[in-house]
């Protein structure tokens, strides 16, 4: 049944039509062969019975004088009929008066001395048929008619077995036609059927191999398939519409997130050039001290040179003036050279940090000295603080990436700590007043990673806000001018550009923690 399932319908259609065409032959050729064997029968028994009745009638003289030989005689013309086996005359006392046999030499395998004749009755056995019939001899139709005594036939069933291997041959015959006929039939009318199955099959083929909506199945007839396939139709034409206002609403929703995308890169380059800003404000003004510091000792030392030459050109020099002017240029100068050193690192610092974020190369450079100089541009925001950064790393880390990416990651998470962590927000309690932060920068090679950890000992972060600090514009310090890209940023740089990850672990007023996982 399941491969009959599984078969096409023009051949699910040739089946069924063979099969009720068979069953109907079957039942037809039964009936006609049950009607033809009884009907064979019958005719059988009647011609016996006739046969019997002529034998009845040549034998009436024979028993009217009891003369045996000449109804023996009278039997033995019987052979001229092959199929009668034997062939008995019985007196009316029961006693047989003559006898015929097929085979002169057989004995009379039906026990004839046992055979007890009755009056008009047959009888089918396993291989022959026996025929009894009453003689009886009536001189005038005034007159009674005389029981004389019984005629007994046994014939072969020759007959009906020729009559079955004919039989079965004209069925057989007739079955095998019909089938043929019925296949013929069944091939031509199937496609009346099958055809308007087919061209929706094909509709539907070219509908979904090559998406084509607008295409229509042809309608052939107006029955059942024929409704069918307007329905088709009538879908299709629904499914091109949806499907035409699918693809300009994808379209335009296409044309929507590529702005969105758009504007987001762009406020995340606004946001990295405003921290960029910070970072020249905060180092502009750490510059201005040293260099302020120099300027004015500069002032001093020579205002101090013109005193001198002004004494020396007098001619009122003394040797105390000259010893004074060594030792206030000595302590001048190594003032000077002291705040110049200090604004020159601060200048190498931020021109090397300022690159790197501004630039999209990559270059080698050591882990630990670079995360310093991140550090010491941080300095402004961090020296009016009670904060502090703890820095552990390897010495040995030397890396081939991107350095602006570490400056972006480590500046946006020590700001995070600092507007965030160790700040006055609605999120979660505040910390206590002079409370000393602590910021931790782990980092450490292992298993072909870089394991960069960062912890705060902050207010930490809440279990519902957790999973959307990564989200873009997601902040809970908006009124404190939060942008909500810090994070965001940091994520992008980790997973996008540096191919690791990112996640963090809060516990609220315990803290916070940034595991980072970045590809060697």
């Amino acid at each position: 049944m399941a491969n009959f399932s599984n078969l096409s319908i023009q051949n699910k259609f040739k089946i069924v039509i063979l099969f009720t065409n068979a069953v109907i032959l079957l039942l037809a050729s039964l009936a006609f062969v049950i009607n033809e064997w009884f009907s064979f029968r019958s005719h059988l028994v009647k011609d016996l019975f006739f046969l019997a009745n002529l034998v009845g009638i040549n034998s009436t003289p024979g028993l009217l004088f009891d003369d045996a030989e000449t109804i023996t005689r009278d039997l033995a013309s019987l052979q001229v009929n092959s199929h009668i086996i034997s062939a008995q005359i019985f007196s009316i006392d029961g006693k047989k008066v003559a006898s015929y046999f097929r085979d002169n030499n057989r004995i009379d395998s039906t026990g004839t001395s046992e055979i007890k004749p009755v009056a008009d009755h047959y009888a089918f056995q396993d291989d022959y048929v026996e025929v009894f019939k009453t003689i009886i001899f009536q001189k005038e139709p005034i007159f009674q008619p005389q029981f004389l005594g019984t005629v007994y036939l046994q014939s072969d069933l020759q007959e009906i077995k020729a009559f079955w291997d004919w039989l079965g041959y004209i069925v057989t015959i007739i079955f095998l036609v019909s089938l043929a006929l019925a296949f013929l039939l069944a091939s031509k009318l199937q496609q009346f059927i099958t055809a308007p199955i087919y061209s929706l099959l094909e509709t539907m083929n070219l509908v979904t191999t090559h998406k084509n909506f607008s295409v229509r199945c042809h309608k052939l007839n107006h029955d059942e398939l024929g409704y069918l396939i307007d329905g088709f139709n009538q879908m299709l034409v629904q499914i091109e519409s949806c499907n035409n206002e699918i693809t300009q609403s994808n379209q335009s929703l296409s044309h929507t997130l590529q702005q969105l995308q758009q504007t987001q890169q762009q406020l995340i380059e606004s946001e990295k050039m405003a921290a960029l800003g910070n970072l020249v404000a905060g180092v502009a003004h750490e510059v201005n001290t040293p260099l302020g510091v120099a300027v004015t000792v500069a002032s001093g030392l020579n205002m101090l040179t013109e005193k001198l030459a002004e004494l020396f050109s007098g001619g009122k020099m003394k040797r105390s003036d000259l010893e004074d002017y060594f030792k206030h240029t000595k302590e001048g100068t190594t003032l000077v050279l002291k705040n110049l050193s200090r604004a020159a690192e601060l200048v190498k610092s931020f021109k090397q940090v300022a690159v790197d974020q501004t630039g999209e190369q990559t270059r080698q450079f050591q882990l630990k000295p670079y995360l310093h100089e991140i550090l010491c541009t941080l300095q402004p925001a961090l020296k009016h603080t009670p904060h502090q950064v703890t820095l552990v790393c390897d010495e040995e880390i030397t890396l081939t990436s991107y350095p602006g990416a570490f400056s972006q990651i480590i500046t946006n998470l020590v700001m995070n700590s600092l507007v965030h962590g160790f700040s006055k927000t609605m999120a979660v309690s505040d910390p206590p007043q002079g409370f000393a932060g602590q910021m931790t920068i782990t980092a450490k090679t292992e298993n072909h990673k870089l394991m960069l950890r960062y912890s705060d000992n902050g207010k930490g972060i809440a279990k519902d806000i957790l999973p959307h600090i990564f989200e873009p514009f997601f902040t809970t310090n908006r009124q404190g001018g939060g942008s909500g890209l810090g994070l965001h940023i940091v994520y992008n740089v980790v997973t996008h550009k540096l191919k690791g990850t990112i996640h963090c672990e809060s516990i609220v007023e315990q803290g916070t923690t940034f595991i980072i996982e970045i590809p060697l």
